[in-house]
C-alpha cells in the first residue's frame, strides 16, 4: 500500500522517460534545413498525450489529497509544464536547427569547400558534424548539401519530396535559386542558404 500511495503522488516514472525521449526527438526533427512531417505527425499527439495525462494525473490527485502533495512533490508537477513551454519556445526561435546547425558549420563549410572547388558531384552520404548529408554538388558561386534526416513519411505515398539542405554560397550576388529550378531558396546563415525541394502531397 505505500508503494501505491507513493505512486499515487506524482506522475509515474515512466512517464519522466517518456517525456525525455518525446523531447529529444521533437528537438532532432525541428533541428534539420526544413521542419520534418513527421514533426507534426507523431510529435504533436505524443505532446498532446503527455499534457492531457499529466493534467488529468494532477486534477485526480487535488481532488483526493488537496494540494498538500502537489506543494510537496512541486518540482515533479511543474517539470512538464517547463519543459513543454521550453519546448515551445525553443522551436518557435529554430533553437534545435541553430545548436545543430552551429555545431556542425566548421566541418560543412570545409566539406563544402572542396565540393566547390571540383567538377564532380560526391554521391555519397556521410556525417558532417551532426548532419547526414547525401548527393552534395558545386554550383555557380558556392556548393549544394543534401541532408538526410531519414524521415519516416518522406517518399511515401502520401509525401513526395526531392529533398532539402544547405547551400553554401559565399561568392556574393543574387542567391535566388542558387540551388536549382526546382527548390525554393530561403535565407539562413551568410553565407549559407536553406534549400527545399517542392513537395507533392
Amino acid at each position: 500500500m505505500q508503494d501505491g500511495r507513493r505512486s499515487g503522488r506524482q506522475p509515474a516514472r515512466w512517464y519522466f522517460v517518456v517525456l525525455t525521449v518525446v523531447t529529444l526527438l521533437s528537438c532532432y526533427w525541428a533541428s534539420g534545413p526544413v521542419w520534418s512531417y513527421d514533426l507534426v505527425f507523431l510529435m504533436f499527439p505524443a505532446w498532446l498525450w503527455l499534457v492531457l495525462y499529466w493534467f488529468f494525473r494532477g486534477l485526480g490527485e487535488i481532488r483526493t489529497t488537496g494540494w498538500v502533495t502537489v506543494r510537496r512533490q512541486w518540482f515533479r508537477w511543474a517539470l512538464t509544464p517547463l519543459v513543454f513551454l521550453g519546448m515551445v519556445v525553443a522551436l518557435a526561435v529554430d533553437g534545435p536547427l541553430w545548436v545543430r546547425f552551429t555545431l556542425s558549420e566548421p566541418i560543412m563549410q570545409a566539406y563544402a569547400k572542396t565540393i566547390a572547388s571540383g567538377e564532380e558531384v560526391d554521391e555519397s552520404c556521410r556525417w558532417r558534424g551532426l548532419y547526414h548529408v547525401c548527393w552534395s554538388s558545386p554550383i555557380d558561386g558556392g556548393a549544394k548539401l543534401d541532408v538526410n534526416d531519414l524521415g519516416i513519411l518522406e517518399n511515401s505515398a502520401t509525401i513526395q519530396t526531392t529533398g532539402a539542405g544547405f547551400v553554401w554560397f559565399p561568392g556574393g550576388g543574387d542567391p535566388t535559386r542558387a540551388a536549382g529550378d526546382q527548390t525554393s531558396d530561403l535565407p539562413f546563415a551568410e553565407p549559407w542558404l536553406i534549400w527545399k525541394g517542392w513537395d507533392s502531397m
